[in-house]
């Protein structure tokens, strides 16, 4: 057993335990808006990911593999580039559901700056206009072009049910991504070998028809066996693996936020320092001022 759950229990996971439980780490246990990184969380959906037999129906709002084909297209072979741009996209998105959702009566999430630094440096380098387009509408931000700058805005209609579902696509294009990483990081395949692993998950059940026999009903034995050697190599790898980035990840927002921490504690004994420095000069002027005044009138009196 390892924290908290059996192997034979991983096997059986299902798309919604998964979803129960990412809605209750918001419901019981959130105390700020971020991505998820429940750990266990986190595990069980890359067991849900690795053993579902249909992995492009996983993504019934998201278009995970759509976008990330595009992607491929766009920074050509550095595939790990693109797979942890990806992972920053989602966790945008994902945080701008949780905030629908959460915190529905904000007023700052009202409205969507396409000029702002995320959407410029994290959205648009990896997902197409449409794909963002079609994703903030599908949680209720629709385009506005009737500013000087483009903005989305969110409609009344905005479900913060359907926010959340997204949210939770967007966690499992993350764990995928992590999974698509060790992929790479272990060499197990190439660039090409890459990339039919990722149509293979896009459409597992699409196989060509032979160009003689029209009417073939299903895949021979051979074509079966192949796809479930190919299967069980992918769901072999270990579904903690891709953990190993995310704790790096992590580990590095937190050495940056400690940086961050202490240049700002450092500024402030700077500052600190110059008021001391201000206040000890002004004294020792009117100290000098007063008494040059006390000697004045001194010799006056004389």
């Amino acid at each position: 057993m390892k924290d908290g759950i059996r192997t034979e229990d991983q096997m059986r996971v299902s798309r919604q335990e998964v979803y129960e439980d990412y809605l209750n780490c918001y419901l019981q246990q959130c105390t700020d808006v971020r991505p998820c990184r429940d750990t266990c969380l986190l595990k069980k959906a890359a067991w849900y990911l690795l053993m579902e037999p249909v992995p492009s129906g996983t993504f019934t709002i998201f278009p995970f593999y759509q976008a990330l084909g595009k992607g491929c297209g766009a920074l050509s072979t550095d595939y790990k580039k693109l797979l942890s741009a990806f992972i920053k996209a989602a966790e945008l998105l994902e945080t701008i559901c949780l905030n629908l959702f959460l915190q529905p009566w904000k007023k700052e999430i009202k409205t969507l700056k396409t000029f702002t630094g995320p959407f410029v440096y994290c959205l648009l380098p990896v997902l197409s206009s449409s794909t963002i387009q079609s994703v903030l509408a599908s949680i209720g931000y629709l385009p506005h072009t009737d500013t000087r700058q483009s903005e989305y805005r969110l409609s009344k209609d905005a479900n913060p049910d359907r926010a959340m579902l997204v949210a939770f696509e967007l966690l499992l294009a993350r764990v995928e991504c992590y999974h698509l990483l060790e992929l790479l990081d272990k060499d197990e395949l190439g660039p090409q070998k890459w990339l039919e692993v990722l149509q293979r998950r896009a459409r597992p059940t699409k196989l060509e028809a032979p160009t003689e026999k029209k009417t073939m009903i299903g895949p021979t034995e051979e074509v079966k066996k192949k796809k479930e050697e190919a299967d069980g190599k992918e769901v072999g790898l270990s579904a903690e693996g891709w953990l190993t980035e995310e704790k790096r990840r992590e580990e590095k927002r937190r050495e940056e936020k400690r940086r961050e921490e202490k240049r700002r504690e450092e500024k402030r004994r700077e500052e600190k320092r110059r008021r001391c420095q201000q206040t000890s000069d002004t004294r020792e002027k009117y100290q000098t001022l007063i008494s040059c005044c006390v000697q004045q009138m001194f010799e006056h009196h004389q």
